[in-house]
């Protein structure tokens, strides 16, 4: 079953930030103290900035519950996926996957060839996920099936 995904408009930055401040105290416990400052950062890097990337939001049950966040480049050759999370709370219903193939589209219609993004080597279960929708590890310019043991791992596909 698949929820309503839209853009982000420019009044859903207090409800954004909320969202990715909620989906960070539920990994680390209520009241992290560093919650507030993503909160701040989130709003400083999503919204309104000039290069402030493309925002998508997974609707259910009227509050969002995902976020992806991505930039096309200015020579269109290639968009950086900024982020893609979904709450705990959509677990089972397919909501990042739905956010990162609803970017792929806007990409493919956007003329833009190449997805990239960064991820940290030791972040398991986001290497996972980017395996398993398609991306391969970027090393050296070049598709690699290995990935560096620690550090930052940069992966790719094909839009």
């Amino acid at each position: 079953m698949s929820a309503p995904i839209r853009i982000a408009a420019a009044a859903d930055t207090q409800d954004v930030a909320r969202f990715f401040s909620g989906v960070y105290e539920s990994r680390r416990g209520r009241g992290a103290a560093t919650s507030q400052g993503l909160f701040e950062r989130t709003i400083d890097v999503l919204f309104p900035r000039e290069d402030a990337p493309t925002v998508l939001l997974y609707i259910a049950d009227g509050d969002i519950h995902g976020v992806v966040a991505f930039r096309i480049d200015p020579d269109r050759q290639r968009a950086e996926l900024v982020t893609v999370q979904a709450h705990d709370t959509v677990r089972g219903r397919s909501a990042a996957q739905q956010l990162l193939g609803e970017t792929v589209r806007h990409c493919d219609r956007e003329g833009v060839p190449v997805l990239v993004t960064d991820v940290p080597a030791a972040d398991v279960r986001a290497r996972g996920f980017l395996r398993r929708e398609g991306f391969a590890v970027v090393i050296d310019g070049a598709a690699d099936e290995a990935a560096p043991e620690e550090g930052v791992v940069t992966y790719a596909r094909s839009v």
